[in-house]
């Protein structure tokens, strides 16, 4: 297999991320990108069916998932949003399985499919419990062969697989659990997004805050701290003008009577 380049293959495309690869082709931080959603995968799930209809013997947590006939009310959102997320982890997992020649993950008996034959969604009857630890198999399948993904030469498929576990970072802020983000005053810069950051706070003892912005741009907290640095440089140099520019008018102002009464 090829060596990993020094620098990250995001440097490539961004000649100023000079991050180590320590991942395959990949940094620290492109690697948290993956990682941190696969872990989070199984309880945001359980999470999801939990805040859908229950049906059958009231107070259960069996939810038909795949029935078109659910009784109303019935929370539409957290429907398709653990489907769609069963779905991409199944995916994702057939298409690395393939390139890797390895199993795929083993996917529920009586999964949603489409007319083609394609997972879609969890098997009708999943309850909160079964649907984290469906979701949670497939989400440990990708984890555990993260680093042997990033050291394929397959970039634009992990650039895809990124781009779709945004989608997992706004579940968890579109469903919030008992703990609660807290939202910082510095604005996603991702290629000039601009979404308030909300800062999850450690989950565990050792464990690292979680920062990503409403679009789904997820920052490790190296990059976080970064991102910090670098808005209290530039509102510093916007005060330093605006007092610059403040004090020229003063002194036009007094010289020449501009703004006098």
């Amino acid at each position: 297999m090829t060596e990993p380049s020094r620098y990250c293959h995001r440097h490539e495309i961004d000649p100023t991320h000079e991050n180590t690869a320590t991942h395959g082709r990949y940094c620290t931080s492109c690697w948290a990108r993956l990682d941190m959603p696969l872990t989070q995968a199984g309880e945001i799930a359980g999470h999801l069916v939990g805040n859908m209809v229950t049906s059958g013997t009231a107070g259960t947590d069996k939810v038909d998932t795949a029935s078109d006939s659910a009784p109303l009310p019935f929370n539409q959102a957290a429907f398709d949003d653990v489907n769609h997320l069963y779905a991409t982890l199944v995916y994702w997992s057939g298409h690395w399985g393939s390139i890797l020649d390895q199993k795929p993950v083993r996917v529920l008996a009586g999964s949603w499919r489409d007319n083609n034959g394609t997972i879609v969604g969890l098997p009708v009857g999943v309850t909160a419990a079964q649907a984290a630890e469906a979701v949670g198999v497939a989400a440990h399948w990708l984890k555990i062969r993260l680093d042997a993904i990033l050291a394929t030469t397959h970039t634009s498929d992990i650039d895809a697989m990124g781009e779709q576990f945004r989608d997992i970072w706004r579940m968890n802020a579109r469903w919030p659990r008992a703990t609660q983000a807290a939202y910082s005053q510095v604005p996603c810069g991702q290629d000039d997004c601009g979404a308030r950051l909300a800062v999850w706070p450690p989950a565990f003892p050792g464990d690292s805050r979680r920062v990503v912005c409403a679009a789904g741009h997820f920052y490790a907290e190296d990059d976080y701290e970064a991102l910090v640095m670098k808005y209290a440089k530039e509102q510093k140099e916007k005060r330093q003008e605006q007092a610059k520019t403040d004090r020229i008018a003063q002194r036009l102002a007094k010289k020449y009577g501009i703004g006098a009464r």
